[in-house]
């Protein structure tokens, strides 16, 4: 794993440096609209991270020493549908002529056409914010629901309630705290990502100018050495500023803990910020609800044959036959299966490897915990427009891979990553008695981890293949950039679509990612049940 993601991670800075240049970093400041486009990527990026962080804290404060059940079967859903899919519904339900509108005109409205202002590619991104808090809340709450049961936060949620505080006021000071602390990595790899995201930007973005990573990759794009060479160098530029803001927020977080622990403190039994992490707690609600409903306009326009102003339903629909054509047996499907099925596998075993060495190399001290982790999840902490580009150079000045094979290690980066941070807390966390007793029984180490701890570790194996599934099934810019286009799919040809206005097309190769995101990652899920239905004890041991 180090040498497949750590090591190409870690070089992509430097390459970058020596290879675009000192004029070219110097000229990318002189671009049209490259002030605001590095505003609009650090706007929409910070926007949507706090405010899927505020309304993921609203609605745990809703559950907090309740029933969460309704809360964990509603995320993984919305966590399995990929950005793509979820920007194409989101801007289709929010268009002038989208379908919320619709359904409000004209007895609402009293429009009879669509209105001239559009919520979709506004100047400053805040769609943008919307879409990436949207995919965020559900990554942030199922951490966050994870991180309460392990640190045991009830009781003292409960003591707090029964000294007189009120449900939200306890929340934001009892657990709150301990899921900032939790969530830190989580945070910055959200950041990060929003910051990056050519997926999203492209089709909630603005386009005058556009987000500094879509900036970056049409010059990165450009035919000519020196477009190619200012791409390069917009790709570090956007490094940098990633690096600046996350400073930056980490001084207001210091500020804002200490500022948080003095109110913490103090005694009242009521806030403000309790009852508005009440009223929160009803948007973040609305929230899924529109979700749902952008879902559901991508499945209306992936049928509508007509749909004409303001009706709320299509007035014909299209047959089955883009179902075949451009789902299950098109090229795209393919390309998109064995992509994520290769990438998925090949990264759940770089992951699974790296976490038993760590495990065996029994590190005990803080900062050794954080090396490891660090060399793992590296690919997460830099800009995919960073990342992607540097290692095409690699690719280019030594290695000479085929397409196909570099667009696979792109997508194993990121799934090798991601499985990491999904096996790292249960394999840490089994109980080492099961392997102490398979040895002392006299089972050599290899049969104690394949006869033992990989069964009791099955569900959240599957859990991090699931993901790793996920997370190929949406890949955008590394397999547009490393599969040098030659390899199509339907996060490709859903963000083409949509970039260029044909909605029906676009809500076709979208729902069909959606589909195939959905069912890999429901299908790994189930198998611990399916193999574990006579085993209750078995099938819920790590969580």
């Amino acid at each position: 794993m180090v040498a497949l993601v750590s090591v190409p991670a870690a070089l992509a800075l430097p390459v970058l440096v020596v290879l675009s240049g000192p004029e070219a970093l110097v000229q990318a400041f002189a671009l049209p609209g490259y002030a605001k486009a590095a505003g609009i990527a650090v706007i929409s990026a910070g926007l949507g991270t706090v405010l899927a962080l505020v309304l993921a804290g609203a609605l745990l404060s809703g559950v907090a020493g309740r029933s969460d059940r309704w809360l964990r079967l509603s995320m993984p859903p919305l966590l399995a549908t990929p950005h793509a899919a979820m920007a194409v519904g989101l801007a289709f339900l929010i268009a002038p002529s989208g379908w919320l509108i619709r359904l409000l005109s004209p007895w609402a409205t009293g429009l009879d056409r669509p209105p001239l202002f559009s919520m979709v590619q506004d100047p400053w991104g805040l769609s943008l914010a919307v879409g990436l808090a949207i995919k965020e809340l559900p990554f942030f709450v199922l951490l966050a629901l994870s991180a309460t049961r392990r640190d045991s936060l009830q009781p003292a949620f409960r003591a707090a309630i029964s000294l007189g505080y009120d449900r939200h006021t306890a929340f934001a000071k009892i657990i709150a705290p301990h899921l900032l602390k939790a969530l830190n990595l989580p945070i910055v790899i959200a950041f990060i990502y929003g910051i990056s995201a050519v997926d999203m930007a492209s089709v909630l973005g603005p386009t005058t100018p556009p987000p500094l990573s879509v900036l970056a990759l049409n010059q990165v794009s450009d035919p000519s050495a020196e477009g190619w060479r200012l791409g390069l160098a917009l790709s570090l530029h956007l490094a940098v500023l990633t690096f600046a803001a996350l400073l930056i927020l980490g001084g207001l977080v210091a500020t804002m803990r200490a500022v948080a622990g003095r109110w913490a403190s103090n005694g009242n039994r009521r806030s403000l910020v309790g009852t508005a992490l009440a009223a929160a707690s009803l948007v973040g609600r609305g929230t899924l609800v529109f979700a749902v409903l952008a879902l559901l306009s991508l499945l209306l326009w992936a049928f509508a044959q007509r749909w004409r102003f303001p009706a709320p339903w299509p007035q014909s629909w299209t047959g089955l036959d883009w179902v075949w054509a451009r789902g299950l047996m098109s090229v795209e499907s393919l390309n998109t299966l064995w992509l994520a099925l290769a990438s998925a596998l090949i990264g759940l075993l770089l992951a699974l490897a790296f976490v038993l060495a760590e495990r065996q190399a029994r590190t005990v001290t803080t900062r050794g915990a954080m090396a490891w982790s660090g060399l793992a999840v590296l690919p997460l902490l830099i800009p995919q427009m960073t990342l992607i580009p540097a290692l095409l150079l690699i690719d280019l000045n030594g290695l000479r891979l085929p397409p196909w094979m570099l667009a696979l290690w792109g997508h194993v980066m990121f799934t090798a990553a991601y499985g990491y941070l999904t096996l790292r807390g249960p394999i840490m966390a089994l109980d080492p008695h099961y392997r102490q007793v398979a040895l002392a029984l006299g089972r050599p180490r290899w049969q104690a981890l394949l006869l033992v701890e990989l069964p009791i570790l099955l569900r959240p194996i599957m859990a991090s293949l699931a993901i790793g599934l996920s997370v190929s099934v949406a890949a955008y810019l590394s397999t547009l950039t490393l599969g040098q286009g030659r390899i199509e799919t339907f996060t490709i040809e859903a963000v083409s679509a949509a970039s260029g206005g044909s909605r029906r097309t676009a809500a076709q190769f979208a729902l069909a990612q959606a589909f195939w995101a959905l069912l890999f990652f429901f299908s790994a899920l189930s198998v611990p049940d399916l193999l574990y239905r006579r085993r209750r004890g078995l099938a819920a041991h790590v969580a």
